[in-house]
This record gives structure tokens, C-alpha cells and sequence, in this order.
């Protein structure tokens, strides 16, 4: 439609749950309201989500349809698609990414579009927003640092934790808490573990708590306790220094030092 102003919302710092449907698990949201729906370009949605939302490289683009159904969107063969849908009843687009170090998502493509046009719909989201140019910079350095995961000569991506933390699931909670106490010289145990939780602790007068359990609202974990400071002192002997983070550790020093 001509003249048409359209808000995009472009999703990020979530997961993807693909059964028993197709479920992106929000968590945040940047907004560019106004937006010409003649301008949308593909590169410029991608650029977005490399350049401000935190993302290393973007292999696949989503966008919901007027009823909220997922579809693949390829490059300006699936923009011009998208465009011929938006009318006046469907002008709030909602886009998600895929990064290079996540599973691709299977949808259908855009093009082959079916929906009966057109069933008007809501957006309900518990995700956070941020309107035009306003972005949380720690959380989308958190954002970075988790997807690159890169285990490097001085852990420097595994230094700090961080209250929004989310993990896939509990090994990869042990793998990052391990690191950071190899990165950091403390000596954190276990308190408690389970199918659903892990409590860590540092030695006894230190007042360092990491509580990691279920999110309620998926089946990846988060954390849910972080007490950060220390008045410990270094530690020469590490309890988390077991063999495969040892061997990740080394593996990436051989690598930068063969």
C-alpha cells in the first residue's frame, strides 16, 4: 500500500523452541516505528541485528504473518512478498533472527504464503522494549559474549556472570560456571544439583551465591540468585578445574600457540 508507515519490532536475545511447535521464548524487543513500508530492505533488517542487537552473522530472517504464523523471509524476492500483505489491519511486523552459532529454524518460505487474507490479530508479548536508537548495551554485550562462547588463552569472555543469564540447559550452565571460576582464581563448589538446579558457593566467610534453576517458562534454565563479590583470596587449587574444562582451556591455548 502506498504511503504506508509500519512499526517494525525486531526480537532478539531469546530461543527458539521447535516442538512441538515453533515458538520464539521473547525476551527483548527494539522498535522502529514510522517506517515506510516501500523503504524495508532486507539488508537493512540484518544489518540491524549485527550492528545494534548483538548478533555475530545472521543466517536466517523470520517474520510473522497476519495471523501470526512463522515464515521464512529471503531477501528482497520475500520482502516484496511481505510488502503486498501489509494493509492498515496488518502494519505491526514482527521480525526475529537466527545466528550463525544457532540451529537453523524450519518454516515455511514467505513466498508461498497461504493464509486466508486476512485475520487480524494481537501481539502479546512479557518482552521487553526498547523504542528507536535506545539500547541496553550490557545486555546486549551479555547477548555477545554468550553467543560467541570463544574459550580463549585469558577466559577474558568468561570474567563476569551476569543476573539475566540464560542457559540451554544444565551442562551448559557447569561448563560457563566452571570457567569463570578457572577465569577468576576461586574456589566455587557445588552446594546443591539436581535435574533442575544448581547452587554454588565459595569457600566458607566468602559471600558469593549462584542459584541456576528452570525457567518457568521454558525448558532452558536461568539464573535466579547472584550474590557477585568476593573477599576471598585467589586459590592455587580449583575445584572446578575438572578434565573436559581443562581440556577446552588447553585446546584453545595449542590453538593460539601451537
Amino acid at each position: 500500500m502506498k504511503d504506508l508507515l509500519v512499526d517494525l519490532m525486531l526480537h532478539y536475545g531469546g530461543k527458539w523452541i521447535t516442538k512441538p511447535l515453533l515458538v520464539y521464548d521473547k525476551k527483548y524487543v527494539a522498535t522502529r516505528k514510522d517506517t515506510s513500508a516501500d523503504l524495508l530492505d532486507y539488508d537493512k533488517i540484518v544489518e540491524e541485528y549485527t550492528k545494534n542487537l548483538g548478533f555475530v552473522l545472521v543466517k536466517q530472517i523470520l517474520v510473522k504473518g497476519p495471523s501470526g504464523k512463522f515464515y521464512l523471509l529471503e531477501r528482497s524476492e520475500g520482502i516484496k512478498t511481505l510488502q503486498c500483505l501489509l494493509n492498515e489491519q496488518f502494519k505491526v511486523v514482527h521480525f526475529f533472527a537466527v545466528d550463525d552459532f544457532e540451529e537453523t529454524v524450519f518454516a515455511p518460505n514467505i513466498i508461498h504464503h497461504s493464509e486466508a487474507y486476512l485475520v487480524e490479530c494481537e501481539y502479546g508479548t512479557d518482552a521487553e522494549t526498547e523504542s528507536d536508537d535506545e539500547y541496553n548495551f550490557d545486555e546486549l554485550e551479555l547477548i555477545k559474549m554468550l553467543k560467541c562462547k570463544e574459550v580463549n588463552v585469558d577466559l577474558s569472555h568468561y570474567k563476569e556472570l551476569h543476573p539475566s543469564m540464560t542457559f540451554k540447559d544444565l551442562n551448559e550452565a557447569r561448563k560457563i560456571v566452571n570457567l569463570y571460576s578457572l577465569a577468576n582464581s576461586k574456589p566455587i563448589v557445588v552446594e546443591k544439583s539436581d535435574r533442575t538446579r544448581l547452587r554454588y558457593k565459595c569457600m566458607i566467610g566468602c559471600p558469593f551465591v549462584l542459584l541456576i534453576s528452570q525457567d518457568g517458562k521454558g525448558s532452558s534454565f536461568k539464573v535466579k540468585t547472584l550474590k557477585i563479590n568476593h573477599n576471598c583470596e585467589d586459590a592455587f587449587k580449583n575445584p572446578r578445574a575438572c578434565t573436559s574444562t581443562l581440556a577446552q582451556y588447553f585446546k584453545s591455548k595449542l590453538q593460539n600457540n601451537p
